[in-house]
């Protein structure tokens, strides 16, 4: 009768133990699912700030807005920087990385 007992006691031992460890298991992977999930979105948006640089450094010089010496250090007037707002490509760009252009505009 004692053998009995103590055979549940290693069964119920044993179940507590590998529920323990599975919800331990799935508590990493959910930790690095986020964290890869996180590092895909910096990355995503690292690509995007590049593609924008492109394709506002290409408009500027498509229209001749300004002459760079230093392709990251320009100053433009406001009504020239209305004229690379009418340009498609640097629209979509800008929208592609969720910029408001109507309040960009008011500013």
């Amino acid at each position: 009768d004692t053998l009995a007992h103590h055979f549940v006691y290693w069964v119920v031992l044993f179940v507590y133990f590998l529920l323990a460890a599975v919800t331990i298991m799935n508590m990493m992977i959910g930790v690095l699912v986020e964290v890869v999930k996180c590092a895909s979105h910096v990355e995503q948006d690292s690509l995007d700030v590049k593609a924008l640089l492109d394709s506002v450094l290409a408009g500027i010089q498509d229209a001749e807005v300004t002459s760079m010496v230093d392709p990251t250090v320009f100053k433009i007037s406001k009504v020239k920087f209305w004229q690379l707002l009418d340009n498609q490509e640097i629209l979509r760009s800008l929208q592609g990385c969720s910029i408001d252009v109507c309040a960009l505009i008011d500013v």
